[in-house]
């Protein structure tokens, strides 16, 4: 078989000072990163502190600060001396913003040598009083074609020629090399993961993308086995976030508003039915449940929650009323227990069991 050969040339993203520290505006480099370039960059530079040189030589802050050791532990003087990094102010901020119109979130923390939460956040508090940071949202890379992953076995061995070439780049810089979209099952686990504090808008704006997007990401990844802990983050879980979260993700069920909304789902029915009542428009269509109605998965339920009525059970489950009471009856007969007892005020009846 012949083999292809992929050629690749790597972009560095340098930033240039003007005539203040504040005025950044990322620019394009081709610079190798050898010793000579280095040492020339930290003496042509001497007021720039290791992040600052990292931006001019387009790579991390922690590469830098490795090959500046390396290069005076071979007794080549580099002539760095530690400087204080740049504070960062709200003007600074809405410089680097409004004169990089084009760069994402998660590129402007990147020159900013801040987190991407720090700049959604410093974006939105500054803009409390007036827009003043002009930020366009930027399209989602998600569905943008990847000519080098056409083909499974060329991507794998891209890949690793591309890894085994670059030892010093870190998977940032390695996602900006492939210009591949790092909006990837495990990329959304750790976002969220990581960031506990973040509501669905927050989380569309750093990966660029709607919040239907998330909200259907997040429920697609738990239910393929993987672990996303989202929580609600909003205080007061009002009709019009139901209403907006309902509508904007008609395509999920009870079980997963709940898991969204961290509610009950005893909760969602009934506040549901609540909104349906008012005569609100609320766009939901019952769904099958994403678990089997399986005798184990009754037995739990019924279990689990004592105080319910057949008719939440059976809501719960996404069936009806009698087919809760036959299962129960089926389940009891075989002489396994479903503690389940009439309630107050409900006409259910008790089902006993051997």
């Amino acid at each position: 078989m012949e083999k292809v050969k992929v050629k690749h040339t790597k972009k560095y993203q340098k930033l240039t000072p003007l005539s203040t520290p504040n005025e950044l505006i990322a620019t394009d480099s081709k610079k190798k990163l050898t010793d000579e370039y280095l040492i020339n960059l930290a003496k042509a530079n001497p007021n720039l502190n290791t992040k600052e040189l990292a931006k001019l030589a387009g790579t991390s802050y922690q590469t830098i600060l490795t090959r500046l050791k390396q290069i005076n532990s071979d007794d080549v003087g580099a002539n760095y001396c530690k400087k204080s990094t740049q504070k960062f102010t709200d003007e600074y901020l809405i410089d680097l913003v409004n004169k990089n119109p084009t760069l994402s979130i998660r590129e402007l923390s990147k020159i900013s040598d801040a987190s991407a939460t720090t700049i959604s956040n410093r974006i939105k508090q500054i803009n409390r009083n007036g827009e003043r940071v002009k930020r366009v949202k930027k399209a989602s890379k998600s569905n943008r074609a990847k000519p080098w992953t056409a083909n499974p076995k060329l991507a794998d061995e891209y890949l690793i020629n591309l890894i085994n070439n670059n030892p010093d780049l870190n998977m940032d810089e390695l996602a900006t090399l492939t210009d591949s979209s790092q909006f990837t099952d495990e990329f959304l686990i750790g976002l969220v993961n990581d960031n506990p504090d973040l509501n669905i808008e927050d989380l569309a704006a750093l990966t660029d993308s709607s919040k239907r997007t998330i909200l259907n990401r997040i429920i697609k990844t738990n239910r393929n086995g993987l672990k996303v802990n989202y929580k609600k983050k909003d205080t007061k879980f009002t009709d019009e976030f139901l209403i907006g979260l309902i509508n904007e993700s008609p395509d999920l069920n009870q079980e997963e508003l709940a898991v969204l909304t961290d509610t009950h789902m005893n909760t969602i029915s009934r506040r549901i039915n609540q909104i349906s009542s008012r005569g609100e428009s609320i766009n939901y269509v019952r769904k099958c449940s994403m678990h089997k109605f399986t005798d184990e998965f009754l037995i739990d339920l019924v279990n689990q929650n004592p105080d319910l009525n057949m008719t939440e059970l059976a809501k719960l489950a996404g069936v009806t009323a009698a087919t809760i009471s036959r299962r129960i009856k089926e389940i009891n007969t075989k002489g396994v227990k479903v503690n389940y007892a009439n309630k107050n005020n409900q006409k259910d009846i008790f089902i006993p069991y051997e």
